[in-house]
């Protein structure tokens, strides 16, 4: 008798296509998000604005400063990059740029460097306690970026 005399029994590979349906959904589903995070990596771009402040949060009346990074991101050199710091709450904060040689805009920016401005953040009075937006305005090459970063004032 030989192997294959008695026929082949496959009974095990039988299977319920509605149990593996979740299965298939799941693989499926993770592929779209593996392309979807490939596609968010790539179009990411990081800021040419960076902030830092000497200290936050301050006190009401207390002033501070913040340093500001401007970077040239593009592949070219720019002149004349602009760059202007303001708080939206316009009447509770003087911003006044601390840096000699800088009048609102950089005369000259290699690709690829960068250059760090001062600026002295200074209540207008007693200011209430609670969280102020600041908006620095840029613009390189023609791109204009804007940036927003918070400023808390505590009791």
């Amino acid at each position: 008798m030989g192997v294959y005399d008695s026929g082949l029994n496959l009974d095990f590979i039988k299977f319920d296509k509605k149990k593996f349906l979740p299965i298939i959904g799941a693989i499926v589903l993770i592929i779209i998000l593996a392309y979807a995070a490939i596609y968010a990596v790539s179009n990411y771009e990081p800021s040419p604005i960076e902030f830092r402040f000497e200290k936050n949060p301050i006190k009401s009346g207390e002033e501070t400063k913040i340093f500001i990074i401007i970077s040239n991101q593009t592949k070219t050199d720019a002149e004349d990059v602009s760059l202007i710091l303001k708080a939206k709450e316009i009447s509770d904060f003087d911003v006044i740029p601390l840096n000699e040689k800088f009048d609102g805009s950089i005369k000259f920016l290699s690709s690829g460097t960068s250059r760090e401005i001062t600026f002295l953040i200074n209540p207008i009075g007693e200011v209430l306690p609670g969280t102020y937006t600041l908006v620095a305005e840029s613009a390189i090459n023609g791109q204009l970026h804007t940036k927003e970063t918070k400023l808390f004032v505590e009791n």
